[in-house]
């Protein structure tokens, strides 16, 4: 959809479309392997789960059992999961394993894996308790109102009069510089990272958010840090064509992965501001959000 200006009447596209075709289904086997299944109680034992699938290697996660108690949840890395505990008290216990899948694979669970603890000697259990706190999730940008992003003068394109300007957003290779998340909440909840911004203004006049975008979103891996940048998804929006006058996805962590800092940046652009605008410094509010 064209606008239009002073000088150019208004237009919009005819309709496209595309279809979109699912994957098929495809099935996945569980089984699981316990390297421990007899001895003392509260020796550590490694549950070990292979997802095997009917095509291609399965993505997911499994969740381990203890009975009906969950022991946690794992990603599947090329078909494996594994996970150790030492929490088994003496008496018979019944471990398996359930594989949730991601589109195109299908669940699965393992059977019953069976394992007995005998005390010997004299024993007297006791009660330990930790609280997991609740964590929080932060997002911050290098820029502030005194020391703003600063685009440059905006070029004009001849071929059809609109102003257009661009300039590196932060810097993922400097904490300091970055687009900086940190999630610390239990669970590995993941994240969604959105951008929107207000409209441009030099107090004369104006323009939207619309014609904002931010492109070449990447992350970069910080040194040290569990939460894996390979694990950050970027999405790209185009100035004009896929502006930023409502709040736009431009990074998701995905759930069930480790919690920890994501460093990202991009470009931030302006582009088809129409020439009627008048001339000044136009200054717009930025706001990014994770969630």
């Amino acid at each position: 959809q064209y606008l239009g200006d002073s000088t150019h009447n208004a237009s919009t596209s005819a309709a496209g479309s595309i279809v979109v075709t699912a994957v098929a289904a495809r099935s996945t086997t569980t089984t699981l392997a316990v390297d421990v299944v007899t001895g003392a109680p509260y020796q550590a034992v490694t549950l070990s789960a292979t997802v095997a699938a009917s095509a291609g290697s399965a993505t997911g996660s499994v969740e381990f059992f203890d009975g009906a108690t969950s022991l946690g949840s794992v990603p599947v890395t090329n078909g494996a999961a594994t996970i150790t505990k030492n929490t088994f008290g003496a008496g018979a216990h019944a471990f398996s394993a359930k594989f949730t899948g991601n589109a195109p694979y299908t669940n699965s669970a393992s059977a019953d894996v069976a394992g007995t603890y005998v005390a010997v000697g004299a024993s007297d259990e006791q009660t330990v308790t930790v609280t997991i706190p609740a964590g929080t999730i932060t997002i911050t940008t290098p820029y502030t109102p005194t020391a703003p992003l600063e685009l440059g003068t905006a070029v004009l394109d001849s071929a059809d009069s609109t102003y257009s300007a661009s300039a590196k957003f932060g810097d993922a290779t400097d904490p300091a510089k970055a687009i900086k998340i940190t999630d610390t909440r239990a669970g590995n909840l993941g994240f969604t990272a959105k951008v929107q911004s207000g409209s441009f203004s030099n107090g004369t006049s104006t323009f939207g958010g619309n014609y904002a975008g931010l492109t070449d979103v990447r992350a970069v891996q910080l040194a040290g840090n569990a939460l894996l940048a390979t694990d950050v998804t970027p999405t790209n929006h185009i100035a004009y064509t896929d502006g930023l006058d409502t709040a736009k996805t431009f990074a998701v962590h995905a759930a069930g992965t480790s919690i920890g800092t994501a460093l990202l940046d991009g470009t931030f652009s302006i582009d088809q501001v129409p020439s009627s605008v008048t001339p000044g410094t136009y200054t717009a509010t930025v706001v990014f959000t994770a969630n």
